[in-house]
Protein backbone atom coordinates (compact mmCIF):
# COMPACT_ATOMS: atom_id res chain seq x y z
CA UNK A 1 0.00 0.00 0.00
CA UNK A 2 1.49 3.36 -0.72
CA UNK A 3 2.84 5.83 1.53
CA UNK A 4 1.91 3.07 4.46
CA UNK A 5 5.34 2.26 5.08
CA UNK A 6 6.50 2.85 9.18
CA UNK A 7 2.92 4.12 9.82
CA UNK A 8 0.72 2.56 12.69
CA UNK A 9 -2.90 2.76 13.99
CA UNK A 10 -3.88 5.46 15.38
CA UNK A 11 -6.00 3.96 17.71
CA UNK A 12 -5.38 4.53 21.81
CA UNK A 13 -3.09 1.53 21.84
CA UNK A 14 -1.24 2.47 19.62
CA UNK A 15 2.85 1.97 19.95
CA UNK A 16 5.16 4.04 18.23
CA UNK A 17 8.22 2.33 17.18
CA UNK A 18 10.13 5.07 17.88
CA UNK A 19 9.51 5.65 21.56
CA UNK A 20 10.48 2.22 22.04
CA UNK A 21 14.19 1.68 23.16
CA UNK A 22 16.18 -1.52 22.05
CA UNK A 23 19.45 -2.29 23.90
CA UNK A 24 21.46 -5.12 22.89
CA UNK A 25 23.06 -7.62 25.29
CA UNK A 26 26.66 -7.14 25.67
CA UNK A 27 27.02 -10.84 23.90
CA UNK A 28 24.98 -9.52 21.01
CA UNK A 29 27.11 -6.47 20.93
CA UNK A 30 30.50 -8.45 21.20
CA UNK A 31 29.40 -10.26 17.80
CA UNK A 32 28.49 -7.18 16.23
CA UNK A 33 31.66 -6.21 17.24
CA UNK A 34 32.77 -9.14 15.42
CA UNK A 35 30.67 -8.29 12.36
CA UNK A 36 32.14 -4.88 12.30
CA UNK A 37 35.84 -6.20 12.42
CA UNK A 38 35.63 -8.20 9.51
CA UNK A 39 32.95 -5.47 7.74
CA UNK A 40 35.79 -2.68 8.07
CA UNK A 41 38.16 -4.45 5.73
CA UNK A 42 35.57 -5.87 3.40
CA UNK A 43 35.15 -3.97 -0.30
CA UNK A 44 31.48 -5.82 -0.23
CA UNK A 45 29.89 -3.87 2.83
CA UNK A 46 28.65 -0.93 2.53
CA UNK A 47 30.75 1.67 4.59
CA UNK A 48 27.35 3.52 5.60
CA UNK A 49 25.90 0.04 7.04
CA UNK A 50 29.24 -0.51 8.81
CA UNK A 51 28.83 2.17 10.47
CA UNK A 52 25.31 1.16 11.58
CA UNK A 53 26.91 -2.40 12.98
CA UNK A 54 29.73 -0.42 14.82
CA UNK A 55 27.32 2.24 16.12
CA UNK A 56 25.12 -0.94 17.52
CA UNK A 57 28.19 -2.59 18.88
CA UNK A 58 28.66 0.24 20.79
CA UNK A 59 25.86 0.24 22.74
CA UNK A 60 24.87 3.49 20.78
CA UNK A 61 20.81 4.36 21.92
CA UNK A 62 18.57 2.68 19.24
CA UNK A 63 14.64 2.84 19.09
CA UNK A 64 12.83 -0.38 17.15
CA UNK A 65 11.99 2.13 14.18
CA UNK A 66 15.45 2.12 13.81
CA UNK A 67 16.23 -1.58 14.38
CA UNK A 68 13.62 -2.60 11.60
CA UNK A 69 15.14 -0.44 9.18
CA UNK A 70 18.58 -1.54 9.37
CA UNK A 71 18.49 -4.97 10.07
CA UNK A 72 17.53 -5.99 6.73
CA UNK A 73 20.16 -3.61 5.04
CA UNK A 74 22.79 -5.53 7.42
CA UNK A 75 21.76 -8.69 6.85
CA UNK A 76 22.03 -7.96 3.36
CA UNK A 77 25.43 -6.73 3.28
CA UNK A 78 26.46 -9.84 5.63
CA UNK A 79 25.14 -11.87 2.30
CA UNK A 80 26.73 -10.20 -0.32
CA UNK A 81 30.27 -9.72 1.55
CA UNK A 82 29.85 -13.84 2.55
CA UNK A 83 28.74 -14.49 -1.20
CA UNK A 84 32.00 -12.44 -2.78
CA UNK A 85 34.50 -13.71 -0.39
CA UNK A 86 32.98 -17.43 1.33
CA UNK A 87 34.41 -16.11 4.60
CA UNK A 88 33.69 -18.30 7.11
CA UNK A 89 34.00 -16.03 10.10
CA UNK A 90 31.50 -13.90 8.51
CA UNK A 91 29.00 -16.57 8.12
CA UNK A 92 30.21 -17.80 11.45
CA UNK A 93 29.56 -14.28 13.05
CA UNK A 94 26.10 -14.43 11.77
CA UNK A 95 25.26 -17.77 12.84
CA UNK A 96 26.26 -16.99 16.48
CA UNK A 97 24.37 -13.40 16.25
CA UNK A 98 21.32 -15.06 14.91
CA UNK A 99 21.21 -17.37 17.67
CA UNK A 100 21.95 -14.67 20.26
CA UNK A 101 18.92 -12.55 19.28
CA UNK A 102 16.58 -15.41 19.81
CA UNK A 103 18.03 -16.16 23.23
CA UNK A 104 17.60 -12.65 25.32
CA UNK A 105 19.57 -11.06 23.18
CA UNK A 106 17.85 -7.65 23.71
CA UNK A 107 16.03 -5.83 25.88
CA UNK A 108 12.97 -3.35 24.46
CA UNK A 109 11.70 -0.62 26.88
CA UNK A 110 9.33 2.19 26.84
CA UNK A 111 10.98 5.55 26.32
CA UNK A 112 10.51 8.11 28.76
CA UNK A 113 8.35 11.08 27.67
CA UNK A 114 8.96 14.66 29.26
CA UNK A 115 5.56 15.51 31.12
CA UNK A 116 3.49 18.71 30.47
Amino acid sequence: MKGMAGRISHTENAIDARNLRVRFSPEVQDTLSDIAAIARLSEHFDSRIYEVVKDWSNGKRLNVHDVMIALPAVAGEVAKHISATKDGRMEEAWDQLSSQILEDGFIISQSRQKQR
